[in-house]
Parts: structure tokens; sequence; C-alpha cells
């Protein structure tokens, strides 16, 4: 997934990219205070308020360690944009993260249950596709999945598991056909990549490096009775989160 990045986007055109504990670990599942050797600061935990977390996310249901600020400065994720149909390119483009919320809750086996519960993004300009011109707006990422699909060691390590999710946005442009959109991008679901996460003093960081799962695919109607079909394939990069 190489390319260069022009501000908040990256295209390189015609590329595609293919409650058993464990030693020494206590952990509250109501709280998500920690005791456990993954280096967590567990004097910190979630806010149980429910009021708004300081990265303007909405409040969090994690029974477990909630994390929800970025804290990390390059907050940049690749990933390959393909679109078919009527407008038609296949390009690497950059996706950078400006929010978002990540559970860890105790799996009973020496490892935490692992969710990205959301991830925001800033809208991606128009960009050359084809005969065309498209956009990404209003881009997030959301679980919807039941919490359980993705298991790290409660040291931190690599991931097991894929995580369901939607892929929230609208896409608008031009075509030869005249303006496209704003239209919904409509059942625009898949999974999250199997990636690494670390764990600091109260702070978790999440790393992909994957360039063949498909993160999500829909087929929106771009003009009456046109429909395209709209691929996200792989993800590159990591964010780091604090509780």
């Amino acid at each position: 997934m190489d390319g260069t990045t022009t501000s908040a986007m990256t295209m390189t055109t015609n590329e595609s990219v293919d409650t058993t504990e464990s030693p020494g670990t206590t952990v509250d599942p109501t709280t998500g205070s920690s005791s456990s050797d993954s280096g967590l600061d567990s004097s910190s935990s979630g806010d149980p308020t429910g009021e708004e977390s300081s990265s303007g996310d909405p409040p969090s249901d994690c029974a477990g360690m909630s994390f929800a600020t970025l804290t990390s400065t390059n907050n940049d994720m690749i990933t390959n944009l393909s679109v078919q149909g009527i407008v038609s390119c296949n390009m690497d483009i950059t996706i950078t993260i400006t929010g978002g919320a990540i559970c860890a809750v105790d799996d009973g086996a020496g490892g935490y249950f692992y969710t990205v519960e959301s991830m925001t993004m800033e809208d991606i300009p128009p960009m050359p596709c084809g005969l065309a011109s498209v956009a990404l707006t209003n881009v997030s990422i959301v679980n919807t999945g039941d919490g359980m699909e993705v298991v790290v060691p409660q040291a931190g390590g690599a991931m097991t598991g894929n995580q369901s999710v939607d892929v929230l946005g609208d896409v608008e442009g031009m075509s030869p056909l005249g303006p496209i959109g704003p239209a919904p991008l409509m059942d625009f679901s898949g999974v999250l990549p199997e990636g690494d996460v670390e764990f600091g003093g109260g702070d978790t960081t999440v790393t992909y490096a994957d360039n063949s799962t498909v993160i999500a695919t829909a087929m929106p109607e771009v003009a009456p009775g046109v429909v395209v079909t709209v691929t996200l394939t792989g993800l590159d990069g990591s964010v780091t989160f604090e509780m």
C-alpha cells in the first residue's frame, strides 16, 4: 500500500492491494480496573457516569476498560478503494482517524476481548475516479459484533479473530451522467483484519498491516437505476487511545 500523502488523501491509481484469571491478574468487569502485568494503569478507567468523553465520542457501555481519547499524532491508515461500474477506479487512499473508542474486557482465560467500538475519520475530498470524481464524507467505522469476536493476550500481542463492522458515510461527486449523491453507503459491511495490540500505563495502541482483507463492500445507487460497487480492501496503520 504505497502512496504519496496529499492532505487527507493518498492515491496510487490502478494499484490493488491484494472468570478464571491469568496469574497475577485481577480485573473488575464493572469498573475496568486492572492489576495485570500488562502495564495498564489500574487507577484510570472509562467514565462510569455516561458523560461524553473528551474526544467527543458518544459514551461507551464498555463493561471493562474503555479507551476513548485519541492520543497518537500520526493517525493515518491506508486502505485500497475500488469502484466498479459507470464510475470505475482502483487506488490506495489514506483515511485519517479523528476519534473513537476501544473496549477491553477480561475473557476469563488470560486474555481480553478487544473491540474497536468506533473510529471516526476526516472527510476524503474529491478524487479522480476514471471519468468521474468521488468524495467520501461523514465516514466512520462502527462495531456490529457481540464484543467477543477478537481476543488478545493481556500483556498485548497478536489478535485472534476478525471483528464485524459497518462503514458509515456518504459518497458524492460527478460522473458522466451528472452529479453523484450525496448517497449513503448503505449496507457497507465487512470486518476488521487481525492486527497487533500494545498496552501502556493506561493506553492501548492497535496496529494493522493487512493488504488482503475486505474491510467493507457496498453497492450504492449513484443515479436513478445506476449502481456501482464500492470496496475497501486492506488496512495499514496504527492509532493510540487512552483511558
